[in-house]
């Protein structure tokens, strides 16, 4: 209270004494407060804390193998019970790494939501390496735990985490995937309350540890994600016709079903059309919070057009521009694809259905001389 009197402006003091009340004994008088307060907070900072301001990590501690790694913090009641010990100045851990053998819990700050934290160990490296001979002591294991303000009930937060592999919400029965390839297109959806929200993340990692997690409320249900390769145009020709369309759920309890997909709008070339690649069911369905590649094909409208020329005057990285037009029990959605055009004698890529029915890409090139017929 003596905090939120010196700065009233502090949207997360806010959430914060709402979360106090929420938790008060006194049900009835305490939960008005608590909206109170809330609002208040929306005002100041939104529904929602995008990035965590304070990270406590308490580390490093030696590491076994996967197949039979311990957690050491099992031992005071697991990182839930620990962590509540994270402003206490007296409390210590054992690990191996430090001379004294005793660590505490530290702290890292990110200003902003595009700041990575990163997470560097006091621990004097060059000897350890040198006094057994070998690079795996540098891999180390540890907690990093941290809070956001969740302002409204019912919230369909979406979660993104880069360079970490799954991270928990308030307990250990709720976890999260991470991003361990730092991709930055994918984003995993949980419901949450209004509250304060406590995440945890285990860390392995190897001498220095950078992640970066952002969190945001979901703008639309479901999302059309650029694919990770199209098929090229070859000297005009479709070569291959398979494309895989990624596609979020965004919601963290419903499930999306596609209905249809195809070309709304064409830019340049002979007329295509979209359909789904069998044994597809004619409805798709993807979880609540997943995100899943359909198989689609290219066809001309012309099925007995066999060459599959579609463009006489073919090049550029945007030969073709496709807008591909997704219903689903959510709503419509459109997205933009740019077909390349690759030129004889440059090379191109070109997709392929594999043997677990997912849509795969190789690169080829044409054969500097010419192709020799033998007799058999």
């Amino acid at each position: 209270m003596e905090a939120l009197q010196n700065d009233k402006e502090n949207g997360w003091l806010w959430s914060a004494l709402g979360d106090l009340y929420l938790h008060c004994p006194d049900v009835a008088k305490s939960s008005s407060l608590a909206t109170t307060c809330f609002k208040q907070a929306v005002k100041l900072s939104g529904k929602l804390s995008h990035h965590v301001t304070l990270w406590h990590f308490l580390g490093p501690f030696v590491i076994g193998k996967i197949e039979v790694d311990g957690d050491p913090v099992e031992s005071f009641g697991g990182i839930v019970n620990a962590s509540r010990q994270r402003y206490n100045k007296k409390f210590k851990a054992f690990s191996e790494y430090v001379p004294n053998g005793s660590i505490a819990w530290s702290s890292f700050s990110a200003k902003s939501v595009e700041e990575p934290v990163r997470i560097v160990p006091q621990v004097n490296w060059n000897d350890l390496i040198n006094s057994l001979g070998s690079l795996a002591i540098t891999e180390w294991q540890g907690w990093t735990v941290g809070e956001i303000a969740v302002n409204d009930n019912n919230q369909n937060i979406l979660i993104q985490c880069l360079g970490v592999h799954t991270i928990y919400i308030d307990d250990l029965l709720t976890p999260v995937t991470g991003d361990v390839y730092r991709r930055s297109q994918f984003w995993f959806s949980v419901s949450l309350d209004k509250g304060i929200h406590t995440i945890y993340i285990k860390h392995r990692c190897k001498q220095a540890q950078v992640f970066q997690c952002t969190f945001t409320t979901a703008l639309s249900t479901y999302e059309l994600l650029q694919p990770h390769f199209l098929p090229d145009l070859y000297d005009g020709y479709l070569f291959s016709n398979w494309i895989a369309l990624p596609i979020a759920n965004h919601h963290s309890t419903k499930w999306l079903t596609i209905s249809k997909v195809s070309i709304a709008s064409q830019f340049r070339g002979k007329v295509l059309r979209l359909e789904k690649l069998p044994p597809q069911p004619r409805e798709i369905s993807i979880a609540p919070g997943q995100t899943l590649a359909a198989s689609l094909e290219l066809r001309t409208d012309n099925e007995e057009d066999v060459e599959k020329r579609v463009i006489e005057d073919c090049e550029g990285d945007k030969a073709i521009r496709l807008s591909v037009r997704v219903n689903s029990n959510e709503g419509q959605q459109q997205l933009a694809l740019d077909l390349r055009c690759r030129k004889r004698h440059e090379s191109f890529l070109f997709t392929f259905p594999d043997a677990d029915g997912s849509i795969q890409h190789a690169a080829a090139i044409e054969p500097i001389d010419e192709c020799q017929v033998r007799d058999a």
